[in-house]
């Protein structure tokens, strides 16, 4: 997934490193005598033709194992800048959210080594900040070294302030646009009278609808927080009527009837730009080298950075021009003030089962996975059947489906057209007994009230249920992080896009070809 090695690198790099120096500045600067370090990164991607970076967003609270998996141990980085300084100790600031340590608790060992090497002692934070702040503005206290993988929360201070891009897309936003690189780096708000009619219909999408309230990575999931559709030019003849509606001031704001529904996309989706909620509407880039002559893809990138008061250090970039498969549309999507036309996404997943397990197989044997070949037909399941209730008989937005009825489900075969290992340094131990990785796609009745879908692995937590080959539910009692090395397979499988891995139901992880 990660291409580390690309044309425009240097590039980027340089761009998005005067960024952060606009940022820092900006927030007001570093508070004196501050001995922090702030953990960022930027995902963008690269525009076809202009080679202009373009960026998504800012973030901080970042995926500590994400990022050692992407770029290595970006610890020794930090650990070497840390000894330029002169530090003896330093506190990794982290966080506990959803049942998981970041960084987790695990990985500390592997952390503490980076900083022994320089004669650096480490310890770990995961509740509060407090250490920093009766640290903060002391030169006595130069000895010590405060590294914020979790976002700075005490709210009067600038490193909060300087990690406020990464709060609200509307704030980056504003951020970015100000900044050196924002004329350039920016991309414009969606407005649908200045493309052509039909444009992106049998092209790429026109515009991006992002939901501000949840994460919009690729890296996660395409559970309805990202969209990409195509204007189609029945909408441009379309009308408000006339209606009243309170802004987020508390102001009647009138529409009159007859009012052209055209030069903007925002009023439509109801976003509220001031308090950050609603959906915002942003044009589509087309990333330089996304298209392979046959298909459409996602171009996306990622930069870590360590924020200092001396320097801005990048530990790591990547940019991947075929990221994620876009599916064209296959017919109109309407609703009372607009017609579009909507792509679909193929989220980005990893390998399900680990080297020794078992598959089971159409004629109810098994095969252990790394035996297992293309033309075998292993034992598949239609979650909800078939019709609208159905789970999408698609690689494309399958995380985007739900169900509370899945009684015309049914079993069935499918062929194995692919096989492809990889290794996984994080899995999570379900009841001691299934081995799930970060990004697995599994088939659950979420808190076991009857509500069925497709999650992550990283998702599945105690009181869930997972589906056997059996048609039962198994009670999920135990979740437990495991971060050991492990080479792990996924199987791409025709026509129904699930098998059985270790008895338990999961999705298929295709390559990017997908179906």
């Amino acid at each position: 997934m990660s291409i580390t090695i690309f044309s425009q690198k240097s590039d980027v790099e340089t761009k998005l490193e005067s960024l952060s120096n606009y940022i820092t500045g900006s927030a007001g600067g570093w508070p004196d005598s501050s001995y922090a370090g702030i953990l960022a990164c930027y995902d963008f991607t690269i525009e076809s033709g202009s080679d202009d970076v373009k960026v998504f967003e800012m973030n901080t609270a970042i995926n500590s194992t994400q990022m050692s998996s992407l770029y290595g141990n970006i610890y020794d980085d930090i650990a070497q800048y840390a000894s330029t300084q002169s530090y003896s100790d330093v506190q990794v600031y982290g966080s506990f959210q959803f049942g998981t340590y970041n960084p987790p608790t695990a990985t500390q060992p592997t952390i503490s080594a980076s900083f022994a090497q320089y004669n650096i002692s480490s310890s770990f934070n995961y509740t509060d900040q407090a250490q920093y702040l009766a640290k903060r503005g002391t030169a006595s206290n130069s000895g010590s070294f405060h590294v914020f993988v979790a976002s700075p929360s005490n709210t009067d201070d600038t490193l909060y302030q300087i990690s406020s891009g990464s709060f609200t897309k509307t704030s980056f936003r504003t951020i970015l646009g100000a900044s050196p690189i924002g004329g350039d780096s920016l991309i414009g708000a969606f407005n649908s009278a200045s493309i052509a009619a039909n444009k992106g219909v049998s092209d790429y999408p026109d515009y991006v609808l992002k939901d501000l309230a949840k994460d919009a990575s690729f890296m996660v999931t395409a559970d309805g927080s990202i969209s990409f559709n195509s204007y189609i030019s029945s909408a441009e003849v379309r009308e408000l009527t006339g209606s009243v509606f309170t802004d987020a001031d508390g102001n009647e704001v009138n529409w009159s009837v007859g009012t052209p529904f055209t030069e903007s996309m925002q009023h439509f989706y109801g976003i509220d730009v001031e308090d950050g909620t609603g959906n915002y509407v942003e044009d589509y880039i087309i990333s330089s080298g996304s298209d392979d002559g046959t298909r459409k893809f996602i171009g996306n990138g990622r930069s870590v950075q360590l924020l200092t008061p001396e320097k801005v250090i990048t530990l790591g970039t990547y940019y991947n021009s075929k990221f994620s498969l876009l599916n064209a549309p296959t017919g109109v999507s309407s609703s009372l003030n607009n017609d579009w036309y909507e792509w679909t996404l193929k989220p980005y997943q990893g390998p399900s089962t680990p080297h020794g397990a078992t598959i089971r197989m159409y004629d109810n044997s098994t095969k252990l996975v790394q035996n297992v070949e293309v033309g075998d037909v292993v034992k598949s399941y239609q979650p909800g059947g078939s019709g609208s209730l159905g789970m999408p008989d698609s690689d494309m937005n399958y995380l985007s489906w739900s169900s509370t009825d899945v009684s015309d489900s049914f079993a069935s075969g499918s062929v194995v057209v692919d096989v492809h290992s990889e290794e996984v340094n994080l899995y999570y131990l379900i009841n001691d007994t299934y081995k799930i990785p970060q990004l697995a796609g599994v088939y659950m009745d979420r808190g076991g009230l009857g509500y069925f879908q497709f999650r992550k692995g990283y998702e599945v937590e105690v009181d869930d249920k997972l589906f056997d080959k059996d048609g039962n539910w198994i009670d999920v009692t135990a979740v437990e992080e495991k971060y050991l090395t492990e080479t792990f397979y996924s199987l791409n499988v025709e026509d129904i896009d699930t098998y059985f891995s270790s008895d338990i139901l999961v999705h298929n992880a295709p390559g990017h070809g997908g179906k």
